[in-house]
């Protein structure tokens, strides 16, 4: 065996492993699952599904391509996992609309509830809202649970488009803390 053909074998590997050093890492997956209704509301929740993806793909990573969104056609983990290992997700969310029962005067501008215990049921009312929980596939530990409420009973669907544009910044933030987070010397 002549010299040269030993040093081949040796080219090709180095070659290789120069090229997966240098190979760009892959864009992290978020994927959203549709909408689960768990109230008697006549709604779209592929609708709220597809404005909430919109949302999320308005913020800085989807916007300068560090973070990838993908619709779900499933609205529950157990339903949607087949779906999320086939996209490759790492990250998922899953929304569903709720009603919660509130005080009037418990409901701030912004759609979030200050609970309180010392009031009887007469003032209470029943108002939609939206919970999300984050998911991280990979440990399947929720990375984010929120949820945003409306501020008047339910009316028409249009009550509900204000609730998801700050689920979508929300989300945002928390994955440009994770995907962003600078690496800890010595780790």
């Amino acid at each position: 065996m002549s010299p040269f053909r030993a040093v081949i074998p040796l080219i090709l590997l180095s070659a290789i492993a120069v090229a997966q050093q240098s190979a760009p890492a892959a864009i992290p997956r978020l994927c959203v699952a549709n909408v689960g209704n768990e109230t008697k509301l006549d709604i779209s929740m592929p609708k709220l599904r597809d404005l909430l993806v919109s949302q999320i793909k308005q913020g800085n990573l989807a916007r300068n391509s560090r973070l990838e969104v993908l619709p779900l056609t499933e609205d529950t983990e157990e339903q949607a996992m087949p779906e999320v290992r086939q996209q490759h997700c790492d990250f998922a969310v899953y929304p569903r609309l709720m009603m919660f029962r509130v005080q009037p005067r418990d409901l701030t501008t912004q759609g979030t509830v200050i609970y309180r215990n010392d009031e009887g049921q007469a003032n209470q009312q029943l108002v939609p809202g939206i919970q999300f929980t984050v998911v991280r596939i990979q440990s399947g530990i929720p990375i984010l649970i929120d949820r945003r409420i409306a501020t008047k009973p339910y009316q028409s669907e249009n009550d509900l488009l204000p609730l998801v544009e700050p689920v979508g910044d929300r989300i945002q933030r928390e994955l440009e803390k994770r995907l962003l987070a600078p690496a800890k010397p010595g780790i």
